[in-house]
């Protein structure tokens, strides 16, 4: 009798697992279903997207230049800092990054009046622009600071 349970019990379980495979492929027909249905309908669709995308871009506001040229320094130990992010204040599209020297050549729209300047370790500094092409240097101070005294020595 025992015999006869287990068989039983193993052909239910069969007759479950061919189930329960035959509802996983009659869930996944209805979620492809609904998309090769629509799928004709996207093909208009994305041509639209892609006209309305290409009129937002070609409105790219551009405005007329200047060339502004500075350091970026750090401030402790007036080494050149390269890699720093200098850019326009409040004017996206317009910035540059320093090289090895912390030199950097910036075209800035000509109502700009400010510089805003990042770079990692370091507060970021907004400085303001000189009417001519050359610019003060711009020093950052960093954002941790080491201790004046080692624990060796007395206070």
């Amino acid at each position: 009798m025992k015999h006869h349970n287990k068989t039983s019990i193993r052909i239910w379980q069969g007759i479950l697992s061919i189930a329960n495979c035959q509802l996983l492929v009659a869930m996944g027909l209805m979620l492809a279903i609904p998309f090769t249905v629509f799928a004709q309908d996207d093909v208009e669709e994305d041509a639209t997207l892609l006209n309305t995308v290409k009129s937002i871009v070609s409105k790219k506001k551009t405005y007329d230049t200047r060339l502004v040229r500075g350091r970026v320094l750090d401030a402790t130990t007036h080494q050149p800092i390269g890699g720093s992010i200098v850019a326009a204040d409040g004017v996206q599209g317009y910035s540059a990054l320093t090289d090895d020297n912390g030199v950097y050549q910036l075209h800035v729209p000509l109502f700009s009046t400010a510089i805003y300047v990042v770079s990692p370790d370091y507060n970021p500094v907004r400085m303001g622009l000189q009417a001519d092409e050359n610019q003060f240097d711009v020093n950052l101070y960093p954002s941790s600071f080491q201790a004046e005294y080692d624990k060796d020595v007395n206070t």
